[in-house]
């Protein structure tokens, strides 16, 4: 059964706060640079409870949090006209919660987060690199580039996903019911094109 509740013109509002830094240094001299740092504060909001679960267990959805994140570019004139160009970025993994599957009063199993900050996904860090050369096949501007791409250049393997994080389930932090702490997926591995 489907009900419409009325909630004060204060409750669910989230907030979010965040601050960039940014340096750059324009191409002259055969190279350039780009570097940023962002950080920022959510405070999730949440509506007042109106079942005792969630009277017991809401705060856990409303914890504030903090993200962090670097960004680096540059380019880089090589010899014989080939330029390289390189992307280095990192940010801070997300909270993951724990949760429970529990009996109500009513006989129903429903399911509680009873952690909200449980863990937290670790540092994602990618690094890319391109290297091109542009040939000249007209007087009238028209060019072709080559070009060649390596993505996560250090082949970084970070946790993306648990395939559950409900304490009471067989896939407990884990892909199957067989092998305890594996990861459900992890970041793509280092291609190139």
């Amino acid at each position: 059964l489907y009900r419409q509740y009325d909630y004060d013109k204060h409750e669910g509002v989230s907030s979010y706060t965040g601050f960039d830094f940014t340096f750059s240094k324009n191409y002259s001299h055969g190279w350039s640079m780009l570097a940023g740092y962002g950080i920022s504060l959510a405070h999730p909001g949440v509506a007042n409870p109106i079942t005792p679960d969630q009277a017991l267990y809401n705060d856990q959805t409303t914890l504030t949090t903090w993200n962090q994140s670097w960004k680096f570019n540059g380019i880089y004139a090589l010899p014989y006209g080939i330029q390289w160009a390189g992307t280095f970025t990192a940010q801070s993994g997300d909270w993951y919660s724990r949760s429970a599957q529990v009996t109500n009063a009513l006989g129903t199993t429903v399911t509680q987060t009873v952690d909200g900050h449980f863990g937290r996904y670790p540092w994602v860090p990618i690094w890319d690199n391109r290297l091109s050369k542009r040939f000249k096949l007209s007087e009238k501007g028209q060019s072709i580039e080559v070009t060649w791409d390596l993505f996560n250049t250090t082949n970084t393997n970070k946790v993306r996903s648990w395939r559950s994080t409900t304490s009471n389930a067989s896939t407990y932090l884990q892909p199957n019911g067989t092998t305890p702490l594996r990861p459900g997926s992890l970041i793509a591995p280092r291609i190139w094109q």
